[in-house]
C-alpha cells in the first residue's frame, strides 16, 4: 500500500479510496463494488463481477470535480469545479443541485461534511459554509482565515482542523 489508503463504514455503504494521481472513490452497498472516477465529469462503474471488466452504471459531465475530490456522504456525491458546488444522486448520477459559491477564488482543497453542512475552503482564506438540503445547497456563512488554504480540512472529534500557509488552525465550539 502506498499510505494514501483510508476507509470507513457508513451503515449499509463502505468507502475505500485510495489516493492515485486522479481521485477515485471506492465504496460497497449490498449488491455492488462501486467505483467513482472523475474524468469529464463522473462515472460510476460497477466492480462486482470477479475476472469480469467493470461495468458503467452512469456517467453525468455535470458532476465536474476540477481539482477538488468528489465528496460522498449517505447517498449523494458532491463535487466542485471552479466556483460551483453539484450535489448528485449517488445511484443514478443524477444531477439534483447546484450553487455557485460567490466571491469565490481558486479553490484546491476537497470539501468536508460535519453534520449537515459542508466546508469548503477558496485558496485565499475564505471558508464557505453550505447547508446541505434535498433541493439546493445553501450558503449559510463564509469566514476569512486571512492568508491562503491550499490543503483540505480534517475533522476529528468535535473540531475541524486547517493548515493555511503558514497556521495550523483548529475550529471548534467553545
Amino acid at each position: 500500500a502506498s499510505g494514501g489508503e483510508t476507509a470507513a463504514y457508513y451503515g449499509s455503504v463502505f468507502l475505500f479510496a485510495v489516493a492515485l494521481p486522479f481521485f477515485v472513490v471506492y465504496f460497497r452497498t449490498p449488491d455492488h463494488w462501486w467505483a467513482i472516477i472523475p474524468a469529464g465529469g463522473l462515472t460510476a462503474f460497477d466492480l462486482s463481477s470477479a475476472g469480469a471488466s467493470p461495468s458503467k452504471l452512469w456517467d453525468n459531465n455535470k458532476l465536474s470535480a476540477n481539482a477538488c475530490s468528489p465528496l460522498v456522504v449517505g447517498k449523494r456525491v458532491y463535487t466542485i469545479s471552479r466556483t460551483v458546488l453539484a450535489s448528485g444522486d449517488l445511484f443514478s448520477g443524477e444531477l439534483k443541485w447546484q450553487t455557485r459559491l460567490a466571491d469565490a477564488k481558486s479553490i484546491w482543497s476537497s470539501p468536508v461534511v460535519a453534520g449537515n453542512n459542508l466546508y469548503l475552503f477558496g485558496d485565499d482564506g475564505k471558508c464557505f459554509v453550505v447547508e446541505l438540503g434535498e433541493d439546493e445547497g445553501k450558503v449559510v456563512a463564509t469566514n476569512e482565515l486571512g492568508e491562503a488554504v491550499f490543503g483540505s480540512p480534517a475533522i476529528s472529534g468535535n473540531a475541524m482542523y486547517v493548515r493555511s500557509v503558514s497556521s495550523l488552525w483548529k475550529i471548534a465550539e467553545k
